[in-house]
């Protein structure tokens, strides 16, 4: 049987990482290994990521609450070389190969979140070769389109020095973002990109699953509601699903700060501050409506992915 390698590219700001902790510190099924996001695949396609991708590995710590740091199986040459040395998809596999011979678990992950943002053409340039050597599996978490695109404005205030940074190599910020994310103006920022229809790749789900779906086969790919993944009266029903699409039995649901949704009262839980950290206002009805008006077909979208 070869190692399941669990790719998990998102959504950000949809509950991804209470469900690595579901997998990974609840039901011990999974591990990604040094990083959570290690965007090793992606930095591989798009090379103009590369200072991204070495200040993230020379920080080498997620401040999550699985303890991926002290990785004994892997010497520092080695670990310098895959840092480092020329970006290969064989020394991807080979990292996470070596990986799966130490855990004693049945799956290795990668959780990155800019993985979802990879070319069609290039997920299927390197398929074939990840297929050879595991079983892939891709799993991805869609929450509410509205308020997941709230919550990832918000942390382009929270988080400004990361956030703003990676924002501006892809869209690239306007001076009234500039002056908006300057004053923590979360409702403002976020009300500027809605009317300037200023979406990030995150906020296209149908498009997303598709492309993973194409590449991996739709049979190998679960998307994740996340509102009824964590609903209570859902537990039973939820936790199947994912055990049949894993072939491993999981018993628990990690907690999550997005749900039930408080906004900006979300309680600080352990591991967990790039949740409560990411709604700075309160999302009114107001707002919401505007917002869900121009955003109608990304909720269309999120709706249909429900019977997926």
């Amino acid at each position: 049987m070869k190692p399941t390698l669990l790719l998990n590219p998102g959504m950000g700001w949809a509950a991804t990482t209470p469900f690595y902790y579901t997998l990974a510190l609840d039901n011990k099924f999974t591990h990604a290994g040094h990083l959570k996001e290690n965007s090793y695949l992606y930095t591989l396609k798009n090379p103009e990521y590369e200072p991204y991708f070495l200040k993230k590995w020379k920080k080498n710590q997620d401040q999550h609450l699985v303890n991926e740091n002290k990785l004994d199986h892997f010497s520092d040459e080695y670990m310098n070389d895959f840092i480092n040395g020329k970006r290969s998809i064989d020394k991807y596999i080979d990292y996470y190969k070596r990986h799966f011979e130490e855990i004693g678990r049945p799956s290795v992950a990668d959780f990155s979140n800019y993985n979802l943002s990879m070319k069609e053409d290039d997920l299927k340039s390197i398929a074939d070769e990840l297929r050879e050597h595991f079983n892939v599996k891709v799993t991805m978490q869609l929450r509410e389109p509205v308020r997941r695109f709230f919550s990832e404005t918000g942390s382009l205030i929270s988080f400004n020095k990361n956030r703003k940074s990676m924002y501006n190599i892809k869209h690239g910020l306007d001076l009234r973002m500039t002056m908006l994310i300057n004053a923590k103006d979360h409702t403002g920022l976020f009300l500027h990109r809605i009317r300037n229809q200023d979406f990030s790749n995150t906020c296209f789900y149908m498009k997303n699953y598709t492309k993973f779906a194409n590449v991996f086969g739709k049979e190998n790919v679960l998307p994740i509601i996340m509102e009824k993944f964590w609903d209570p009266d859902q537990f039973k029903e939820q936790t199947e699903r994912l055990s049949d699409f894993l072939n491993f039995k999981i018993t628990k649901i990690h907690e999550n700060a997005y749900f039930p949704d408080k906004g900006n009262e979300a309680p600080q839980l352990a591991g967990l501050p790039d949740q409560w950290k990411s709604d700075i206002d309160k999302l009114t009805d107001k707002v919401y409506n505007e917002a869900a008006s121009v955003m109608k077909n990304f909720i269309i979208a999120w709706q249909d992915l429900h019977s997926y």
